[in-house]
């Protein structure tokens, strides 16, 4: 029995493994990310399974195909559970140069330990053991590496990480690679991309308007930058001339460029019962 068989002690259709017959398969298909029009990250497929066995599973409600889509530049982690079709739609700011799309059937109820015709000779063999719990891994595909296009706006050219040296509460603005990063404490960081998700307009008149504003003023010294090339097409997008004055405007434009970020938090506050 292979290593990989004993950490999953129930029978798993995976690439090389075992477990199967080799004329069952499971795999996914993904066509090129695109932006949509407010610069998201778009990715679109579907996913390819040859057994019989975990295709009635699916039908009967007993499983489920899962994508986790992973980024390591920005600790993006995100599960979607879906039918069959993959519609995908990550947050701009969530994402860094490469995507990582990992396929998976998930047991979606407790399954009884079960044997199938498609399963090796010695999984068939062995005994009945305990039911396989709601969540347990039935098959896993090959993971797919998307290399994310050319910043499209300077929005999706900064990123929240986190940084351990960084003090819990503040903020530090690193421009010197191609992306700005919001560089946050690990606590901060987490409470940070909560509210991002959650309530994105209290974020716009804080930390997003101040970093623009920075960006702004240090684009001539990192014009080779991805995000100093992605300022530039955002503010021509905007109407706002590059010029000696850019610098001492900043402030301004860096409203423009946000799109009236006061404006969305009197909104917010609005929308939710303030007084």
């Amino acid at each position: 029995m292979s290593h990989e068989r004993a950490l999953l002690p129930h029978p798993v259709l995976r690439p090389g493994g075992i477990d199967y017959r080799e004329d069952c398969t499971f795999q996914m298909e993904i066509g090129a990310a695109r932006r949509t029009q407010d610069g998201d990250v778009l990715v679109e497929g579907s996913f390819d399974l040859s057994s019989a066995t975990l295709t009635g599973m699916i039908r009967d409600d007993d499983a489920e195909f899962f994508v986790v889509a992973k980024c390591a530049k920005t600790y993006l982690r995100h599960a979607l559970g879906t039918d069959g079709a993959i519609a995908l739609k990550i947050l701009a700011g969530d994402l860094a140069d490469t995507l990582k799309l990992t396929p998976y059937v998930v047991a979606s109820k407790e399954i009884p330990w079960f044997a199938s015709e498609e399963h090796d000779d010695e999984i068939r063999a062995m005994p009945g053991g305990a039911s396989i719990p709601p969540g347990s891994i039935l098959a896993v595909g090959a993971s797919h590496e998307i290399e994310i296009d050319e910043i499209g706006t300077i929005q999706a050219a900064i990123k929240l990480v986190s940084n351990d040296q960084v003090e819990e509460g503040l903020y530090t603005i690193n421009i010197d690679g191609d992306y700005v990063l919001i560089e946050l404490g690990p606590k901060t960081y987490r409470d940070v991309a909560l509210m991002r998700r959650h309530a994105p307009d209290l974020l716009y008149p804080s930390i997003y308007q101040t970093t623009v504003e920075y960006a702004m003023q240090e684009m001539d010294d990192h014009a080779a930058s991805k995000w100093a090339r992605a300022l530039q097409k955002t503010l021509a997008d905007c109407d706002i001339k590059i010029d000696d004055n850019l610098q001492k405007t900043a402030h301004k434009h860096a409203q423009i460029v946000l799109d009236k970020p006061l404006h969305k938090l009197i909104e917010w506050n609005g929308s939710h019962g303030a007084e």
